[in-house]
């Protein structure tokens, strides 16, 4: 049974920073970088991917140099001439299950504002990664999971804009759910009812009907895969059960 989609409070943050919205049409070889952007699986607010500019120790301009002990150029403080290093950050998604059907949302912001897909954001401070696979599940679709019952599915690396991403799966005790701020719309979705002219990102019609293809047949595979600007990769592992 699927659940009736709701409508999230009115004032759902809208980001109106033209740098952070998608290009129309990505046409031209020159227009993939930016394109990659907005065509991985999942993403949180509006962004803009900068270096870091200022020290925070110090607050002093930083400027980059090269590095020979680590063969390549870091953000170097002028006035301290500490190394501020800058790590990718990692995004969780959960693909949650009700019998046949899947969780999907509909966002209340930008990028992508309108369009459908599962709870998804960004791992905070402190957290592990499945319970930030949870936590955002709660916010933005109003539904409790065990993060103990999580079972990884996929990794995406996307060096371009140095970002990570990790799915997890898991099953749902009940259809019940509810839009957060961050959501327009939720609702458990089959594979015939997704709307799948309405997804967020170039990426996502292939990756749920990979999903629900190993939904049906429930022999799930881990997905190792990377985005780069000249292409993708992908590569699948499966899990060897023995008696």
């Amino acid at each position: 049974m699927q659940c009736t989609p709701h409508f999230a409070q009115p004032w759902a943050r809208i980001c109106n920073d033209s740098r952070n919205s998608p290009p129309a049409v990505a046409r031209a070889p020159s227009a993939r970088l930016s394109w990659l952007r907005y065509s991985v699986l999942a993403s949180d607010e509006c962004r803009y991917i900068n270096l870091m500019k200022y020290c925070p120790e110090c607050g002093t301009r930083l400027e980059e140099r090269w590095i020979s002990i680590d063969a390549r150029e870091r953000l170097v403080c002028v006035a301290c001439d500490a190394i501020r290093y800058e790590n990718p950050r990692i995004l969780v998604a959960l693909m949650l299950t009700c019998g046949e059907r899947l969780l999907l949302c509909r966002r209340a912001q930008q990028p992508s504002l309108g369009t459908w897909t599962p709870p998804s954001g960004f791992v905070e401070r402190g957290e592990t990664l499945e319970r930030a696979a949870v936590r955002e599940t709660f916010e933005e679709a109003g539904v409790q999971v065990d993060p103990e019952k999580l079972s990884l599915y996929s990794v995406s690396s996307l060096p371009t804009i140095s970002e990570v991403y990790v799915v997890f799966r898991a099953v749902a005790e009940s259809n019940s759910c509810r839009p957060g701020s961050e959501s327009l719309e939720v609702g458990y979705f089959s594979e015939q009812e997704v709307p799948w002219g309405q997804l967020a990102y170039a990426e996502m019609p292939n990756f749920l009907r990979q999903f629900f293809h190993e939904h049906h047949e429930q022999k799930f595979g881990i997905h190792m895969s990377r985005i780069e600007e000249h292409g993708r990769f992908h590569r699948e592992y499966r899990l060897v059960t023995r008696p």
